[in-house]
């Protein structure tokens, strides 16, 4: 009798130390960043807008301005339809003075048109800090 508790307190124990592993590396901030690093570089409006609140902030140049999730998402379908990428490569990364990391790079499309880009990911303290683009800024070189 006292072994089977023994044993069902090591599998609970067991149990709590793989799902806090998992909910770690769900809540990564780096998760978020590589899945928005991807989603760019593949020129993939779907995977971006997962990372999208309900309102972004988008700059282009063709469109300014705060949309919602579904407008956004529908904006940068048409730029990355308009402008395939060929590569996205990040030059620098950072942090901001409020718990936001930022990163900046250069989105090369298939027909070598350059635009700088840049990204800032802000946690939301309602879900756990989960990370989010709040700006997404792709401009002309």
């Amino acid at each position: 009798m006292v072994k089977q508790h023994k044993m069902k307190s090591l599998k609970v124990f067991l149990a709590i130390i793989v799902l806090t592993a998992v909910m770690g590396f769900y809540n990564d901030p780096n998760n978020t960043w590589n899945a928005v690093n991807r989603a760019i570089s593949g020129g993939n409006a779907a995977q971006l807008a997962q990372h999208f609140p309900a309102t972004v902030a988008l700059s282009l140049p063709s469109r300014k301005g705060n949309f919602s999730t579904a407008q956004a998402r529908s904006i940068m379908q048409a730029f990355f339809r308009d402008h395939p990428p060929a590569s996205f490569t990040v030059h620098s990364s950072g942090q901001t003075t409020k718990g936001g990391r930022f990163h900046l790079g250069t989105y090369v499309t298939n027909k070598g048109v350059n635009f700088s880009v840049y990204v800032l990911l802000q946690p939301d303290p309602k879900k756990n800090n989960k990370e989010y683009v709040s700006r997404l800024t792709f401009e002309l070189k």
